[in-house]
């Protein structure tokens, strides 16, 4: 799995290309309270190498941390919360998650993390310029970290998602 060279300083895992639906980008969904969101984006895939490959190591990242806690006498039996299927012959990884919102308590005050957008030719696209309807579907990759939870909900794992480029997508329409 390869990264552009215009996401710097950070290695993130690189979904193979497919179909990009469900995308929020704009503004993050509330959930659980007023300082919580996430922004998110959903992934169909034929590419069975790079498909199995994403959820051999979700499986692993799964099982390692459910041992962990298992180890600390935290957990009684394993769960499993894996976000994918698998529907004749495509992979639909949905949804890539990003915590956008939290309470950083440093700075006293919430903070909103966006996923970057880029072109197909690694440039950096911005967000607001972009509108993706529930319906619409663009071609493209997601990259995106593995990260561990444990909370109210249960314990697994989500996919956080950092960063989508796009081989087709749509500016937004202009008003006339």
């Amino acid at each position: 799995m390869e990264t552009p060279i215009s996401i710097k300083h950070k290695k993130y895992l690189v979904s193979p290309k497919g179909i990009l639906f469900n995308i929020q980008t704009q503004r993050p969904t509330k959930k659980y309270n007023h300082k919580m969101g996430t922004f998110h984006c959903g992934l169909r895939t034929q590419d069975e190498v790079l498909a199995k490959a994403i959820t051999v190591l979700m499986k692993r990242q799964q099982e390692s941390y459910q041992q962990e806690l298992a180890d600390k006498k935290k957990l009684e039996k394993p769960l499993c919360d894996l976000p994918f299927s698998y529907d004749e012959g495509t992979y639909t990884f949905n949804p890539f998650r990003l915590n956008s919102c939290g309470w950083d308590g440093k700075k006293n005050k919430v903070f909103v993390n966006r996923p970057k957008l880029f072109s197909a030719d690694n440039k950096e696209l911005e967000p607001s310029n972009h509108y993706f309807g529930n319906k619409d579907e663009y071609s493209g990759r997601v990259f995106f970290n593995i990260v561990p939870y444990w909370n109210q909900e249960g314990i697994g794992i989500v996919l956080r998602l950092r960063a989508i480029q796009f081989e087709t997508y749509a500016p937004m329409p202009l008003a006339s």
